[in-house]
C-alpha cells in the first residue's frame, strides 16, 4: 500500500512540474513572439517574414487635404491617380515615410499623415510587395481603405 501512495505521489509531482514546465514554455514563447512582433513593427525591412498577417501591424498612408476631406466624408479611400493607376494603394512603414514624403510630395504641403491598423482592413487586401526585384519592400492594399481603420492622422505642414 504504501508503494501505491509513493507512485501516486511521484505522478503528482512529475505531473506539477510537467505544467509547470508547460506554463513557463508558453509563457515564453509570449514574450519572445511579442519580442519578433515588435522587432517586425520596428524595423520591417529586415524582417524574414512577408506575411504579416498574423501581426498587428501599423502603416502609414500620405495624403492630401483633399483626399483627407473625400476620406472622411464618404468612410473610405480607394486611392490617388497614382494608386489608381498601380493597381493598388501605396503605403509605408514607418521607417518609409519620410523618404517617400520627401521624394513624392516634396514640393506639396499640407499634408496629411494616417496611420493605420492593418488588422481593420479587409482580410487578404494587404501585400507586402518589392517596388522592384530585389528593392525595398512596401506595404500594397488592393481594397479600399475604411476610415475605420485609421488610428490617428497628423497635418503635416
Amino acid at each position: 500500500m504504501k508503494f501505491l501512495w509513493a507512485i501516486c505521489i511521484f505522478l503528482i509531482l512529475l505531473l506539477s512540474y510537467f505544467l509547470e514546465v508547460t506554463y513557463n514554455f508558453i509563457i515564453n514563447n509570449k514574450e519572445i513572439e511579442m519580442k519578433l512582433n515588435n522587432d517586425i513593427l520596428d524595423n520591417p525591412k529586415n524582417s524574414k517574414k512577408d506575411d504579416i498577417k498574423d501581426y498587428m501591424e501599423i502603416i502609414y498612408k500620405i495624403l492630401s487635404i483633399q483626399e483627407w476631406q473625400d476620406f472622411q466624408k464618404n468612410g473610405y479611400f480607394k486611392g490617388s491617380k497614382m494608386d489608381e493607376k498601380d493597381g493598388f494603394i501605396h503605403a509605408s512603414f514607418k521607417d518609409q515615410y519620410p523618404a517617400i514624403m520627401d521624394k513624392f510630395f516634396a514640393n506639396i504641403r499640407p499634408l496629411v499623415l494616417v496611420k493605420i491598423n492593418t488588422k481593420l482592413l479587409e482580410a487578404n487586401c494587404l501585400k507586402i510587395e518589392a517596388n522592384k526585384p530585389g528593392g525595398n519592400k512596401y506595404p500594397h492594399i488592393y481594397e479600399a481603405i475604411p476610415l475605420e481603420s485609421v488610428i490617428s492622422y497628423e497635418v503635416i505642414n
